[in-house]
């Protein structure tokens, strides 16, 4: 077995030619991102007033239809009313208070947030995940949970869904990092679980 100092003595081995090693992953890294495309866009849009349980079953249905039950997707929601965002900001700090639902991070706060842009996502099974932001899902699951606050806000929810084909579950991570970076959302996390 070897011991520290002989191990220790390896280590200044390894720095050299270390900033050309990871120049050049970069630049590998950097060609494969650039070939990425999306295959198919969906755009929905809902009112918040029909975001409630008595339309849950037309609502997933339309998920279904439009987006597939299973499609990789990075997906953006935004509000469409001028203005409502303010209402959101509001609600939102309501219904986290109220810890009865597990919601994303707040960001409204931050002056840098959008005051468009709901929430980035990114999904595997694009229908079920936006259903469950917008009609129901298990209480212990980050999601928007719409239907328990948002159907009194005016106007409502634009969706926009880019499907990938044969994409890596990390680059379709940092794909909706860089994408959630430049729109700001009012709500939710950077970076996987």
């Amino acid at each position: 077995m070897l011991g520290w100092g002989a191990m220790s003595a390896r280590f200044p081995d390894s720095m050299i030619g270390l900033p050309i090693r990871l120049a050049a992953e970069w630049r590998k890294n950097a060609s494969i991102v650039e070939s990425v495309r999306y295959t198919d866009h969906v755009s929905l849009r809902f009112e918040f007033r029909d975001l409630v349980e008595a339309n849950a079953v037309p609502i997933k249905n339309q998920l279904k239809a439009e987006i597939g039950i299973k499609s990789t997707t990075i997906y953006v929601l935004h509000v469409t009313e001028e203005g409502a965002h303010l209402i959101v900001r509001d609600k939102i700090r309501l219904v986290r208070q109220a810890k009865k639902r597990a919601y994303p991070r707040d960001n409204t706060a931050s002056s840098n947030a959008s005051r468009t842009c709901l929430y980035v996502g990114k999904s595997e099974s694009t229908a079920s995940r936006l259903y469950q932001h917008l009609i129901e899902a298990p209480t212990r699951t980050y999601a928007l949970h719409l239907s328990h606050w948002a159907s009194d806000i005016p106007g409502g929810i634009q969706i926009e869904a880019f499907k990938f084909d044969d994409i890596s579950r990390d680059l379709l991570q940092a794909l909706e990092d860089h994408l959630g970076g430049e729109l700001r959302p009012m709500l939710g996390k950077r970076g996987a679980k």
